[in-house]
């Protein structure tokens, strides 16, 4: 309500008018990070099926981590990828054992969702190792089905605020169906 006049004579209309304009401010903003949201969520899904295809020209599994590891990583904006996998506790996949780790055991009890955050240097720290340019402080973890192998797909970021509860995760589970489908090529070459 607005006081009118020297009579101090309250205006609904004007009161109403004001507010009006008020939550019309407010819809814009919210309209406008909407679109910015989506446009960073299509960027984000066109730069996973550029990643995807890469990864399905890789010959065999040692040059697909390689691919991850610097390709992949630059075109998703990530500090680091690592790929974990594993047939039983802690006996990496011989092929590529060397670019391979085997899963920490802290995560493997969120290895039955389809994908999980950690937002917190310390978690994150438990899928990689603080390189010379700084530790991960946020983290994305895809469990990866194999026939007889546990696998994880990890992500990382310098960016505390890269990863968070409620983002859409979808772009990078599809990345990791795709590693998934490669995976028993390039294993199955192997043998």
């Amino acid at each position: 309500m607005e006081k009118s006049g020297e009579d101090e004579i309250l205006d609904f209309q004007a009161g109403l008018v004001k507010k009006l304009r008020g939550d019309l401010t407010d819809s814009r903003q919210t309209l406008d990070d909407i679109i910015k949201g989506s446009r960073i969520y299509w960027q984000r899904v066109q730069a996973v099926h550029q990643a995807a295809l890469l990864l399905m020209e890789a010959e065999d599994l040692k040059q697909a981590i390689t691919v991850l590891q610097d390709e992949v990583a630059r075109l998703l904006g990530m500090d680091a990828i690592q790929l974990f996998m594993n047939r039983g506790a802690s006996e990496v996949v011989g092929h590529a054992a060397l670019l391979l780790k085997p899963i920490p055991v802290a995560v493997t009890p969120m290895l039955e969702q389809k994908a999980f955050v950690l937002r917190e240097a310390e978690s994150a720290a438990l899928l990689f190792s603080s390189g010379s340019s700084g530790p991960i402080e946020s983290a994305a973890g895809i469990p990866l089905k194999l026939e007889g192998l546990a696998g994880l797909l990890a992500l990382g970021s310098r960016s505390e605020s890269n990863f968070g509860s409620g983002q859409a995760l979808e772009p990078y589970v599809f990345l990791g169906q795709v590693i998934e489908r490669m995976a028993r090529l390039w294993l199955a070459a192997k043998s």
